[in-house]
């Protein structure tokens, strides 16, 4: 199903049924969808099951840059390191660990390991390991430590909080690596009726109450 099957759905389910004067648009549908999809996501994963491909995005062909390793301009050191020409869209967070599935070279063999940025630097510092290529994510870009080669582009996947964010990425024949309109929301399917109950039984009560507290706010400061 599509985002906006999804939207539908869930608009059925509750038929708008508050005040006129309190509507959900499809935004505010579609940010509820994706608020409890990351919550579903990190409690299957938070319960030692691997992490499902109906989850996973592409980023297609992510470009990189030589930038130096220092964080500030001012204070260069001299050495460099890849890291992402563009902002990544922000992984799913599941206890610490950013959900990154995978990052490779273009012919698709060529794993790169992702850990996280500590252990990327320390990885970066040991005689034998520091050989392999390392990536970590820091502030929304992906970095890739022990590349001594010229490295300019590379695949990346994972799961994202806001999958709409994936369609400011291309595919190698350029085009964009998730259209909302026609492509499926990466979620099973069993849990497109838990996120629609959800909704309707908690989510959506709170989310009203807190419109709701806003107008009245608004009408007693009048």
């Amino acid at each position: 199903m599509t985002i906006q099957e999804l939207i539908y759905n869930v608009r059925m389910e509750i038929k708008d049924f508050k005040s006129d004067d309190i509507k959900l648009s499809d935004r505010n549908i579609e940010f509820l969808i994706n608020f409890l999809r990351a919550k579903l996501i990190r409690q299957d994963i938070q319960k030692n099951r691997s992490v499902s491909s109906s989850y996973e995005q592409s980023l297609g062909i992510v470009e990189l840059e030589s930038v130096d390793k220092s964080e500030d301009s001012n204070f260069p050191t001299g050495t460099t390191i890849l890291r992402s020409v563009k902002e990544l869209p922000t992984p799913i967070d599941v206890n610490g660990s950013m959900m990154i599935t995978g990052v490779y070279g273009l012919d698709g063999g060529n794993r790169i390991d992702f850990k996280s940025e500590a252990q990327a630097i320390k990885n970066s510092w040991t005689k034998y390991a520091s050989k392999r290529l390392v990536a970590y994510y820091s502030s929304n870009r992906l970095y890739i430590v022990n590349c001594f080669n010229e490295l300019q582009y590379i695949k990346l996947d994972g799961v994202f909080e806001n999958p709409r964010d994936v369609s400011g990425f291309k595919k190698k024949d350029g085009e964009p690596c998730y259209d909302p309109n026609t492509d499926r929301y990466p979620v099973p399917a069993h849990m497109v009726d838990m996120i629609n109950s959800m909704i309707k039984r908690q989510e959506l009560d709170l989310y009203f109450k807190l419109i709701e507290d806003k107008v009245n706010d608004g009408q007693n400061n009048a």
